[in-house]
């Protein structure tokens, strides 16, 4: 009795209460809804509809891109924050969560946009909802590996 282990020590259920699901991402950015109080979802959400902004109209460049690093730095500050400690050996991640979960917004904001303006069975729909899906894969690994501490976050990046 002395060694038990509660579901919220299981690293995949660190995973379900800190970082959104890749499906609850989904959500996010496909601008549907966000849970309150979800940081990394809110962020991505906001994140989404920046880039699909892009795409319906020009934009400041300077005030889009000043909202963008806004929003992946408060992502990348919150996991930092809440983040299980990474064995030291682990290998450091390539790009931060928060980048990630940016191209994984641009994706879902540029394959809304082609499903909204070109044939919806089309090649470009395909390649574009293709893209979205890899990247969705790509946020489900990455999370995984740092709520088990596999991989380790940048160090100075946030």
């Amino acid at each position: 009795m002395g060694d038990q282990r509660t579901d919220i020590d299981a690293p995949e259920a660190w995973v379900l209460v800190v970082l959104p699901s890749k499906d609850k991402l989904l959500i996010a950015v496909t601008l549907m809804s966000v849970v309150d109080g979800d940081v990394v979802c809110e962020q991505a959400r906001k994140l989404a509809a920046l880039h699909f902004r892009r795409h319906e109209q020009v934009v400041d460049s300077r005030r889009w891109q000043a909202e963008r690093w806004d929003a992946i730095t408060a992502i990348d500050s919150w996991v930092r924050g809440h983040a299980k400690p990474a064995h030291p050996s682990a290998p450091i991640c390539l790009e931060t969560l928060g980048a990630l979960v940016d191209r994984v917004a641009a994706a879902a904001a540029h394959a809304t946009w082609v499903l909204c303006t070109e044939e919806a069975c089309g090649d470009r729909t395909h390649d574009a909802w293709t893209a979205l899906a890899r990247l969705e894969l790509k946020y489900d690994e990455l999370a995984h590996q740092l709520a088990d501490g596999r991989r380790r976050l940048p160090r100075g990046e946030v």
